[in-house]
Parts: C-alpha cells; structure tokens; sequence
C-alpha cells in the first residue's frame, strides 16, 4: 500500500526514474520488515492507508534499514541516489521523541479521513511527534491535522527538492 501512497512523491521519483512501481514495492518491503520487527515501532493499518512511528529513535534499525535500502539502490543500478538521501537526511530538523517515519494514503482514497485516523492513534500511543516529508502537497494536510512546520529547508545538491519537517502537539 505504502508503494501506491508513494508512487508520485518527488524523493521516490528523484530515486526511481524507471521501473517505480517495483522499486518501490521492494523499498517498503524492506521499510515494514525492519519496522515489524523493531520494539519501539509501530505499524498501523487502515484499508486503505498505512503508518509507520517509532516511540523512541532505535539505533539498531536506523543501521539496518540504511543498510538494507542502500543493498536495494546498489542492485538497481542507483547509487548515484546515496547522496540524495544524505542530502534529504541532513536537511531534516531531526527531533527526539516519536517519529513518523511514514504516512501513506492510497491516490484514490485521499480526503476521507484514513490519515487522520492514523494521525490520531500515533497521537494516542506516543503523544507529541516529528515527521519529515519532501512532498509539497501532504504539508497543507499536516497543517489541517494540527501539525505545525518547524523547518523547511531546501535539499542540498538539489534545488527543487525541499524537506519540510513538521511536530504535532
């Protein structure tokens, strides 16, 4: 669901220029096999939306995952994308407390209040928390959730890449 949510989002079209639709089926398989198994993550499912947040930052799997995505963008030819997602990393306010790390909607199903819903349980499983996204068009909806921008910083290397990162509470 997480690779229809993000088919169009500007940082998975900067890192797939072909063949998206696998490559990105592939990324978030490797996104929720990492977080299932994290014990501070949390996976949350609609029908037709998907959350992923972390209650407390885990080491552990920031080094798999990296790891695991970097293994992904090397067999498909994509390494020159490494450098982007540094850029995306370093242009992040990283925040301490909970991280939502993903909140996808499914195109068809957007203005229903899935991702709200989704909003709400992380608010009440972890209470205030951060997100970082690099689409433009999910910041008016964190704003209408009650999300604030804390920071909005253009990606190095990349001028029509911007990194809004954005708290709730």
């Amino acid at each position: 669901m997480l690779a229809a949510a993000f088919a169009a989002d500007p940082l998975c079209t900067e890192l797939f220029l072909v063949d998206r639709d696998p490559a990105l089926l592939e990324w978030f398989t490797i996104v929720e096999r990492v977080f299932t198994q994290c014990p501070y993550a949390r996976v949350r499912t609609h029908p037709t939306a998907v959350a992923i947040w972390t209650r407390t930052d885990c080491p552990e799997c920031e080094r798999s995952l990296v790891d695991q995505l970097s293994g992904l963008l090397s067999a498909r030819n994509r390494d020159e994308a490494k450098p982007l997602l540094e850029a995306v990393a370093q242009a992040a306010l990283h925040q301490s407390g909970p991280n939502l790390h993903w909140l996808g909607v499914l195109p068809e199903a957007r203005g229903r209040g899935a991702g709200r819903t989704l909003l709400d349980e992380l608010a009440a499983d972890a209470g205030p928390a951060w997100a970082t996204t690099c689409n433009p068009a999910a910041v008016p909806f964190y704003r209408a959730c009650g999300w604030t921008v804390l920071a909005e910083r253009t990606v190095a290397g990349h001028p029509a890449l911007t990194c809004w990162t954005l708290g709730s509470g």
